[in-house]
């Protein structure tokens, strides 16, 4: 074999090796792609009513405290305080509780089970949205055990289900979309703030306003050390 046939022979290695991977990388897409569009459609359908029909969505704790919006002339109002509503909040709340979807089925029975072991004796938080004349009911237990999802039951049905941990975390905004809480604090007054998760790893963030220099400058002292960023 020549010199010339053999850098021949060695150029149409490296083009296939190069098709190869090429190929290798797109069937890689595809295949990607074509999970990503199995996961999708594998959600769950629990209830589909029209987002416009809702006129009405309450939130009530565990512990009782409970909170309602109702949709006035096209603007959502609180039932309990006069303050201002996040509109954009209670709308993704409604597109959430309207449009029902969850991960999978926990049980088919939930009638079987201890309702206690998923916190839905009672629910954690419990959802009501009045669509219509039509009024629906949903509760939301606790975190799972793979901390993948919440617990979830619908008063559609007898299943138990998993829901959507960044979806839920979206409804509590709705649940919590109150620009004015009508707290009469004076910021200048704040010496010690606190803000922990709903859910997920309950870890505190914790600040301290402090004089460092004879300026009042909030520190961050937990779960790290630093300064906040207050602008």
């Amino acid at each position: 074999m020549t010199k010339k046939s053999i850098i021949t022979l060695c150029v149409a290695l490296a083009a296939m090796l190069v098709i190869g991977a090429v190929l290798g990388i797109l069937l890689s897409t595809k295949n990607k792609e074509y999970k990503d569009e199995q996961n999708a459609s594998s959600l769950i359908v629990i209830n589909e009513v029209s987002q416009s029909d809702v006129n009405e969505i309450s939130f009530t704790w565990k512990d009782g405290e409970s909170r309602g919006f109702i949709r006035t002339d096209g603007k959502w109002k609180s039932t309990d305080t006069q303050g201002e509503v996040d509109q954009s909040s209670v709308n993704l709340a409604v597109t959430y509780m309207s449009n029902v979807y969850a991960q999978s089925v926990i049980s088919e029975d939930f009638g079987s089970l201890n309702a206690k072991d998923y916190s839905l004796d009672p629910p954690e938080l419990t959802v009501k949205i009045t669509a219509g004349e039509k009024e629906y009911e949903y509760g939301f237990g606790c975190l799972s055990a793979a901390k993948d999802g919440i617990y979830f039951k619908s008063s559609t049905d007898n299943r138990l289900y998993l829901f959507n941990l960044e979806n839920y975390n979206s409804i509590l905004k709705g649940a919590n979309a109150l620009s004015d809480l009508t707290i009469d604090i004076d910021a200048a007054n704040l010496t010690y703030i606190e803000f922990v998760r709903s859910t997920g790893v309950r870890t505190p963030v914790i600040m301290e306003n402090e004089n460092v220099l004879g300026t009042q400058v909030w520190e961050i002292k937990s779960p790290y050390t630093s300064y906040a960023n207050t602008t």
